[in-house]
């Protein structure tokens, strides 16, 4: 008898400790408040009570305080519409999706990877960007810190433009589909930018919009990369060519400042000045000044 009782303890503690584990394996979803404190780790900061783990999709609103980390952590969805997430130096991972809106990120390391569609239309970033997905729309957000792009699926992602980039950027294409930027209002870069193209999808700077602004120097690396394809730019610093490179194709207009370098990678000239042979770049040049 004594033995029965003892099974039935041991298999009511080990039902009640899956039910607690399967439970904490079910996705959530979060929405912060900060009523407590601005601390993540606190239950009540959120609706419903509870901490954001690994599986669960979190969104961040203003509330009666910012939200800061206090911890690298996981996270596999987030929205953020308004207030203030605090990375506070650590590393903030999103699994899935990630949908910025507005609001702010600012300090730490954001990492965002997965393959749905990433949307950048008007959160403010002091945190450092490393995104990576199928689609990757950029339309209307500020990066304060660098910005890592790679790009991985087969659609054409055209972001519509109004990004600001304060830091360094690095764009990669590394698919079929192509990766369009300032297809509706102009980007401003105010650092250095790269782009890599590893497959065959294309990048398109300053596609359709007039204005683009390049301020720092900008490096084509790669196969095929277009600038200013019905748009116009202005490049205020050098341009490095180690790859394809279309200026103007569609019959934009692209402006390069006084006193700044045109690079050609690996390229011979003729005496009188014109290409003879390009090892690994090849370029077309249309409405392109050099003042």
């Amino acid at each position: 008898m004594k033995t029965n009782k003892k099974n039935s303890v041991v298999l009511l503690l080990f039902m009640i400790s899956f039910m607690l584990n399967s439970n904490n394996l079910k996705a959530g979803n979060y929405t912060w408040n900060g009523a407590t404190s601005a601390s993540w780790a606190t239950p009540t900061n959120w609706t419903p009570n509870g901490v954001p783990g690994t599986n669960d999709s979190i969104t961040i609103v203003t509330g009666a305080n910012n939200v800061y980390l206090s911890s690298s952590l996981t996270v596999k969805q987030i929205t953020v519409t308004s207030g203030t997430l605090d990375l506070q130096s650590y590393i903030l991972t999103v699994s899935a999706t990630g949908h910025f809106n507005s609001g702010n990120v600012n300090n730490g390391t954001l990492l965002v990877y997965g393959t749905s569609t990433q949307t950048f239309k008007g959160t403010q970033f002091g945190a450092k960007v490393k995104v990576t997905g199928n689609s990757i729309l950029l339309n209307g957000s500020t990066f304060n810190d660098s910005l890592f792009v790679v790009k991985k699926g087969t659609s054409n992602d055209n972001g519509k433009g109004n990004n600001t980039f304060n830091g360094y950027v690095s764009l990669t294409d590394s698919a079929s589909g192509n990766l369009v930027l300032s297809d509706s209002f102009p980007d401003i870069f105010n650092s250095s930018l790269i782009v890599n193209r590893r497959s065959t999808g294309n990048i398109y700077l300053a596609h359709r919009a007039t204005g683009t602004q390049f301020n720092g120097d900008v490096t084509f690396n790669g196969g095929n990369g277009y600038s200013n394809y019905y748009g116009s730019a202005t490049y205020s610093g050098n341009i490095i060519l180690n790859g394809n490179v279309y200026f103007g194709y569609g019959g934009g207009s692209c402006v390069l400042s006084t006193g700044k370098i045109f690079q050609l990678e690996q390229v011979v000239f003729l005496p009188a000045g014109c290409i003879s042979r390009i090892l690994h770049s090849k370029i077309q040049l249309q409405k392109f000044h050099l003042h």
